[in-house]
Protein backbone atom coordinates (compact mmCIF):
# COMPACT_ATOMS: atom_id res chain seq x y z
CA UNK A 1 0.00 0.00 0.00
CA UNK A 2 1.09 3.47 -0.88
CA UNK A 3 2.03 5.14 2.54
CA UNK A 4 0.76 8.40 3.45
CA UNK A 5 2.91 11.91 3.06
CA UNK A 6 4.51 11.98 6.64
CA UNK A 7 4.78 8.35 6.94
CA UNK A 8 6.82 8.16 3.69
CA UNK A 9 8.99 11.57 4.92
CA UNK A 10 9.75 9.65 8.06
CA UNK A 11 10.78 6.53 5.70
CA UNK A 12 12.91 8.38 3.45
CA UNK A 13 14.44 10.62 6.18
CA UNK A 14 15.38 6.86 7.75
CA UNK A 15 16.76 5.54 4.33
CA UNK A 16 18.98 8.63 3.35
CA UNK A 17 20.66 8.36 6.70
CA UNK A 18 20.85 4.82 6.54
CA UNK A 19 23.05 5.68 3.11
CA UNK A 20 24.85 8.43 4.80
CA UNK A 21 26.07 6.81 7.21
CA UNK A 22 27.42 4.26 4.67
CA UNK A 23 29.05 6.89 2.84
CA UNK A 24 31.05 7.81 5.57
CA UNK A 25 31.93 3.92 6.85
CA UNK A 26 32.97 3.24 2.73
CA UNK A 27 35.80 5.96 3.47
CA UNK A 28 38.17 2.96 5.22
CA UNK A 29 38.17 -0.67 4.26
CA UNK A 30 36.70 -2.13 7.51
CA UNK A 31 33.83 0.47 6.70
CA UNK A 32 33.83 -1.20 3.28
CA UNK A 33 33.36 -4.49 4.60
CA UNK A 34 30.59 -3.70 6.79
CA UNK A 35 28.67 -2.53 4.05
CA UNK A 36 29.17 -5.63 2.01
CA UNK A 37 28.10 -7.51 5.55
CA UNK A 38 25.23 -5.81 5.91
CA UNK A 39 24.13 -4.93 2.60
CA UNK A 40 23.80 -1.28 3.30
CA UNK A 41 24.83 0.98 -0.39
CA UNK A 42 25.81 4.76 -0.13
CA UNK A 43 24.26 4.99 -3.61
CA UNK A 44 20.66 2.96 -3.64
CA UNK A 45 17.91 2.79 -1.40
CA UNK A 46 15.70 0.10 -1.17
CA UNK A 47 12.25 0.17 -1.37
CA UNK A 48 9.01 -1.29 -3.00
CA UNK A 49 8.14 -0.85 -6.05
CA UNK A 50 4.90 0.88 -4.73
CA UNK A 51 7.01 3.49 -2.94
CA UNK A 52 9.64 3.89 -5.64
CA UNK A 53 6.58 5.04 -7.92
CA UNK A 54 5.49 7.62 -4.69
CA UNK A 55 9.20 8.63 -4.82
CA UNK A 56 9.36 9.01 -8.38
CA UNK A 57 6.41 11.25 -8.62
CA UNK A 58 7.59 13.11 -5.37
CA UNK A 59 11.07 13.52 -7.62
CA UNK A 60 9.05 15.17 -10.73
CA UNK A 61 10.44 11.73 -12.38
CA UNK A 62 8.66 10.07 -15.05
CA UNK A 63 8.02 6.71 -13.43
CA UNK A 64 8.99 3.90 -15.95
CA UNK A 65 7.32 1.19 -16.62
CA UNK A 66 8.33 -2.25 -15.37
CA UNK A 67 8.11 -1.41 -12.05
CA UNK A 68 6.52 -4.32 -9.90
CA UNK A 69 4.89 -2.73 -6.90
CA UNK A 70 5.35 -5.66 -4.91
CA UNK A 71 9.10 -6.20 -5.52
CA UNK A 72 11.95 -4.91 -3.77
CA UNK A 73 13.77 -2.11 -6.28
CA UNK A 74 17.17 -0.23 -5.69
CA UNK A 75 16.27 3.50 -5.79
CA UNK A 76 19.08 6.17 -6.78
CA UNK A 77 20.06 8.15 -3.91
CA UNK A 78 20.00 11.34 -5.24
CA UNK A 79 16.19 11.12 -6.00
CA UNK A 80 14.69 9.87 -3.00
CA UNK A 81 16.83 13.31 -1.39
CA UNK A 82 15.06 15.28 -4.07
CA UNK A 83 10.95 13.65 -2.99
CA UNK A 84 12.76 13.82 0.81
CA UNK A 85 12.91 17.91 0.13
CA UNK A 86 10.11 18.36 -1.79
CA UNK A 87 7.95 17.00 1.26
CA UNK A 88 9.55 18.25 3.63
CA UNK A 89 8.59 21.40 2.01
CA UNK A 90 5.42 20.07 1.50
CA UNK A 91 5.26 19.28 5.03
CA UNK A 92 6.78 22.13 6.33
CA UNK A 93 9.33 20.25 8.37
CA UNK A 94 12.33 21.84 9.23
CA UNK A 95 15.63 21.34 7.82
Amino acid sequence: MPFEPNALYRVLHFRIDTADKAAERAKWAGGRMFNLLTGQSAHFIPLYGTHVRQVLSWAGQNVPGGIVPAERHELRLDFAKLAYEALRAKLGQPK
